[in-house]
């Protein structure tokens, strides 16, 4: 088993509100408390598609290639070795904690999808007629709901 899928095992044993927090840690890196909370919106909005995302957190956020984080592994690693009590971490933990109670805004419109762009770069799925942009962030990402009718 190579590194990277040692580290993914270990995540799998993580309780739901870690690996939701490390997650928020590694794709909102230096975009503070509202990026965090866009990240945490896109979640929670996939978490009401079962069928197409998964019916629990830990199969919406560690599903092959749905964040970024997750699948590089100079930052999955440094990911893994982020101490929950790291500043960062446990605004991590406290997003991640209120979103799973149900008690979280959705602030990113409904989205489903982001990316992380320089400015008017849009990605190449986001042209696929599914996918209509809802917003773009001061944290740098820009959104989309995917249709899936």
């Amino acid at each position: 088993m190579n590194i990277k899928d040692e580290l993914r095992v270990k995540l799998n044993a993580m309780p739901d509100w870690e690996v939701f927090a490390r997650c928020l840690w590694g794709e909102a890196e230096g975009q503070g408390t509202v990026g965090m909370m866009e990240i945490a919106s896109v979640i929670m909005n996939r978490l009401k598609k079962p069928k197409r995302f998964g019916a629990a957190i830990k199969d919406v956020l560690l599903t092959r290639w749905q964040f970024s984080c997750f699948e590089e592994l100079p930052r999955l690693q440094a990911i893994m070795e982020t101490d929950i009590l790291d500043p960062i971490m446990i605004t991590a933990i406290g997003i991640s904690t209120i979103y799973m109670a149900g008690r979280g805004v959705d602030i990113v419109s409904g989205a489903d999808h982001y990316e992380a762009l320089p400015p008017s770069k849009e990605p190449k799925w986001a042209k696929d007629s599914r996918y209509k942009k809802v917003m773009s962030s001061t944290s740098g990402h820009e959104f989309y709901v995917e249709n899936l009718a």
